[in-house]
């Protein structure tokens, strides 16, 4: 895939993102394809739904480049909470990229809890 058409994909998931979260949420890009979601005051089920929810708008995005329709994408997702073992944003932030890397070590397409 060529840069220009990574960017469409970019743009069309980080849409995606800002029309699924409540306006005290937080959504960011951490880097390369990695985005960062903070769901303020989620419960683990309320975040592990909401990510199931992202997960599957990211899968039905179709995506035109130079008059070609683009592959379809999937997306993993790691998500963590705010508790006894993670209660600071290092923990947070560590423990849901484990998880990330955890659901593609799973074969991709699909959220891990931490």
């Amino acid at each position: 895939m060529s840069h220009e058409a990574g960017d469409l994909l970019l743009a069309a998931t980080g849409g995606i993102l800002k029309k699924s979260v409540r306006g005290e949420d937080v959504v960011c890009r951490y880097g390369g394809e990695e985005f960062l979601i903070i769901l303020c005051g989620a419960s683990g089920k309320e975040a592990i739904d909401r990510a199931e929810y992202i997960r599957n708008q990211i899968k039905e995005v179709e995506l035109m480049y130079h008059g070609k329709q683009l592959p379809a994408v999937t997306a993993s997702l790691g998500v963590a909470v705010l508790d006894e073992h993670n209660n600071t944003a290092a923990d947070i932030l560590n423990a849901a990229d484990k998880a990330l890397y955890s659901a593609k070590n799973q074969g991709r397409d699909r959220v891990v809890m931490a």
